[in-house]
């Protein structure tokens, strides 16, 4: 199982899922599977559902060709957060690589984290956190799912990176 789906897990059983995630990765090291495999544990539905594109309830936002996330993207964000889940009891919005907002992006994605509706998950991913705004960080638990790429990449700087990281606290 991965770091992401083990977290997640144990935040239902101890009663203390979050409304926002942000998974600290490559956007490349964080397989369809396990989104799949997130999505059936907090959409509250049969994983085989999941697997055949049934009652899933999910908004994916990527970079555009420009390599970056606009505001209009999260304006999409906005209108998938104003309707309610039909098949399970969560809508989920998976932002891969979270750090490529604009700054006036951002500031829109804020206001949305700020109050989201009961039934929305955020998951932000990416492996630049210091590329976002604090206010946004703060608003997440943070999944460290960095133990897979260690073993997958033996890189010395990705490595010291992630130390750096782990010990920082929210303000930095």
């Amino acid at each position: 199982m991965s770091n992401i789906y083990n977290f997640l897990k144990l935040s239902i059983e101890n009663g203390r899922l979050s409304h926002s995630y942000f998974v600290l990765d490559k956007v490349e090291n964080v397989t369809f599977k396990e989104i799949d495999m997130a999505s059936t544990l907090l959409m509250e539905n049969k994983e085989e559902d999941i697997i055949k594109g049934l009652a899933v309830e999910r908004l994916f936002i990527e970079e555009n060709e420009k390599q970056v996330i606009e505001r209009k993207e999260v304006s999409r964000i906005l209108e998938f957060t104003k309707m309610k889940p039909v098949f399970g009891s969560k809508r989920i919005i998976l932002i891969k690589n979270a750090h490529l907002f604009t700054k006036a992006a951002a500031n829109h994605l804020l206001k949305i984290l700020e109050e989201p509706p009961s039934y929305v998950i955020f998951i932000l991913i990416s492996h630049k956190p210091n590329l976002l705004p604090a206010t946004i960080l703060s608003r997440c638990t943070i999944i460290k799912n960095h133990q897979e790429v260690t073993k997958r990449e033996n890189n010395f700087e990705q490595e010291e990176f992630f130390k750096k990281i782990e010990r920082m606290d929210l303000n930095e």
